[in-house]
């Protein structure tokens, strides 16, 4: 009798564990959401377009039934899982920052807590929510590897392994973004540290086995600048196994560490927001007291040696808030309050951070040149250079979308158009960070480039190919930049919140240096001719024109006489374009405000 009272029990408590509310929820939300369909969108075409040109470029003036057709899908195939991990890495992050910190802010995850779901029944129904784009990717990629394995060069072994790759990736990612959004209480914040965090866990363990702290693993050979440790060795399997070097045994076992840290990091996203409920761990407050006692201790550490005098204790800490310079006198700021704060709440906006990234970068080229062969030094130089000016553009893109639409979802905004101010002042106030994010990110930019021509001799020969190699890399760094900023700032002053603005702005920065450039890959293909050899694919996008400088192809192409015409011909439109964005966000703040001019309003 017990057991016929236990089995409907059973069966109603598997029913609601396999409902799913929370996942239901979030999938009707995104599918209502446009954004959603058009990153989907952008996505394809990206995929489409990247296989056209391999097509186009691997296949150009090669007749049909030719010896040479054999192995060209190899090719393809590492080309589409190389850009199909660059868009998991690229997009991931922007959706996986907002699944805790997004319930905090709207003041719903206590309700989520007290309801029939526990912590763990979260995590994961937020998990399997955010690999649902990564899965779209794979399907998205399930032709173009159809069309490689029928060109020749790939076994379903080779197929399987991108699936795995892709998967263990995506499982990774997730996972790191779980955890810095219940860590964190901004999601542009978590944003940047899933991305930095993601970078410590494949540079710093890959030096730690060059340095022997950490076993090698000796199996694969040297295929990696950084080493080969056991959370970023599974990429380097999957390429091998694709090329028919290693077997999809290898590749599962090596998988086992990277999904082994995501469920630890799982886990801890559980842990934070069981303990931490209401406010995130990492809040502005907590930093700044972790901060403050960690500079107190290195002072006093310093006074004991005799290297600082003793000061008091309300001078250390006028000095650490900042309101001092570092001779103890009062500094002007010719900021109002509204851009100190600013300032104040962004990290990235001091000096220090970026110093710090111009250290590494100089020990990580001086270690790579001694460790690397010439020709390994100048691809780890070139990845360097195009995953810094990534970054860079993360930077300045997680701290400019919380500039308006912060305040906003704080319901804050309303008070601060109160104040005496024109728009456009009070816009520029609110990106006083932004700005100085902008600037101080060249400081390591232009490190990473001096090394790479002090370290690299050779390759540019005079002084006029190295004028040439500065303009371009420079010039298009800065246009870049000016271009996620302004388009940025147009979806914060439009957004409800920091994530929606974030996330539409990636979008349309993917849209605006990718799209021009796959749509004269496909016309340059459809002609029968290699996008390599058309000068006009090099000017249809500011990426392109940037890569091409830093794989010094330009001379190729045009010729040391043409290339300078071209490249000034590139900084000048897409300068106009940034030119126009500028023009036309701030004369569209008043109207997406929805406030008169302050100087109206004061007389």
């Amino acid at each position: 009798m017990l057991h016929g009272k236990g089995v409907p029990v059973f069966r109603n408590s598997l029913r609601r564990m396999l409902e799913l509310p929370l996942l239901r929820r979030e999938l009707l939300e995104s599918s209502r959401r446009q954004r959603t369909w058009i990153i989907r969108s952008a996505v394809g075409l990206i995929l489409c377009g990247l296989f056209l040109t391999a097509y186009g470029i691997r296949l150009n003036g090669v007749q049909a039934g030719s010896p040479e057709l054999y192995g060209a899908g190899r090719e393809i195939a590492v080309l589409v899982l190389s850009s199909s991990l660059f868009a998991i890495f690229l997009i991931m992050p922007a959706l996986a920052c907002a699944t805790i910190a997004a319930e905090r802010e709207r003041q719903s995850l206590q309700l989520l807590l007290i309801s029939r779901l526990d912590p763990w029944s979260l995590i994961v129904e937020k998990f399997l929510a955010l690999m649902l784009p990564p899965l779209m990717v794979l399907l998205m990629t399930g032709p173009l590897l159809g069309a490689a394995f029928a060109l020749g060069g790939v076994s379903l072994g080779g197929i399987a392994a991108v699936i795995v790759a892709m998967l263990v990736t995506a499982i990774l990612i997730n996972s790191t973004g779980i955890m810095c959004s219940s860590l964190f209480q901004s999601a542009p914040i978590a944003f940047l540290s899933t991305f930095v965090l993601l970078l410590m866990l494949v540079a710093v363990p890959g030096i730690l086995v060059d340095l022997g702290f950490l076993p090698s693993l000796n199996m694969l050979g040297q295929l990696s600048p950084l080493g080969q440790s056991p959370l970023d060795s599974f990429v380097l399997v999957a390429f091998q196994v694709l090329k028919g070097r290693q077997s999809l045994q290898l590749l599962l076992f090596t998988s086992l560490p990277p999904l082994a840290l995501a469920l630890l990091m799982c886990a801890v996203g559980r842990y934070a927001i069981v303990a931490w409920p209401l406010e995130a761990p990492l809040n502005d407050r907590t930093q700044r007291q972790v901060k403050e006692w960690l500079w107190q201790r290195w002072y006093r550490a310093l006074e004991r040696v005799g290297l600082r005098r003793q000061q008091s204790v309300p001078e250390d800490s006028a000095r650490l808030s900042g309101n001092r310079r570092l001779d103890g006198s009062q500094g002007p700021s010719m900021r109002s309050p509204i851009g100190m704060r600013e300032i104040s709440r962004n990290e990235q906006a001091q000096w220090k951070a970026h110093l710090g990234y111009s250290v590494v970068i100089v020990i990580g080229s001086f270690w790579a040149k001694n460790t690397l062969q010439p020709w390994e030094f100048l691809m780890f130089g070139v990845t360097f250079q195009v995953f810094f000016l990534v970054l860079s553009m993360i930077l300045l893109l997680a701290v400019t979308s919380s500039a308006i639409a912060a305040e906003r979802q704080r319901q804050t905004l309303d008070l601060l158009l109160v104040i005496p101010m024109s728009n456009r002042q009070l816009v520029t106030e609110k990106l006083a960070a932004s700005d100085r994010v902008a600037w101080r990110v060249l400081l390591p930019n232009s490190v990473l480039v001096l090394s790479r021509l002090i370290l690299a001799p050779g390759r540019l020969q005079s002084g006029t190919e190295i004028g040439l190699y500065l303009l371009c890399a420079t010039g298009h760094l800065l246009i870049l930049l000016g271009l996620t900023r302004w388009i940025t700032l147009w979806f914060t002053l439009r957004m409800k919140t920091p994530v929606a603005a974030l996330q539409g702005s990636l979008v349309v920065l993917l849209t605006i240096c990718g799209g021009p450039l796959l749509l004269t890959s496909v016309v340059v293909v459809l002609m029968q001719q290699s996008p390599l050899n058309v000068p006009a694919w090099y000017l249809s996008s500011p990426v392109a024109m940037f890569l091409a400088n830093e794989l010094h192809w330009l001379e190729r192409v045009w010729g040391a006489e043409k290339a300078l015409p071209a490249v000034l011909f590139s900084l000048t439109v897409y300068g106009l374009i940034g030119g126009i964005l500028r023009w036309r966000v701030y004369a569209a703040v008043s109207s997406l405000l929805n406030r008169l001019d302050g100087t109206d309003l004061t007389g």
